[in-house]
């Protein structure tokens, strides 16, 4: 399960494509790029899925399913942060 100290690789921009924020017991996760934008309609179900939980513009994600997710985008070459 990623933490607070967990790495991820970075290149070389200052944007994260995707960030993942932890508020409690849940995350939110969002894109900050139209990559990360595109990666996340390719691989999380759509936002109007019955079984997706919105909060603003990020998916609510529980901390179970999040390094999955995270390791899938950094595998296909996206950025990402935990903040």
């Amino acid at each position: 399960m990623p933490n607070a100290t967990t790495r991820y690789p970075v290149r070389d921009r200052k944007v994260a494509d995707l960030v993942a924020s932890f508020w409690g017991s849940l995350y939110l996760l969002r894109a900050q790029t139209p990559e990360g934008e595109d990666w996340l309609d390719k691989h999380l179900p759509p936002k109007d899925d019955a079984d997706v939980t919105l909060w603003g513009d990020s998916f609510v994600v529980e901390p179970r399913y999040l390094g999955a997710i995270m390791e899938g985008a950094t595998a296909d070459g996206l950025t990402v942060r935990l903040q």
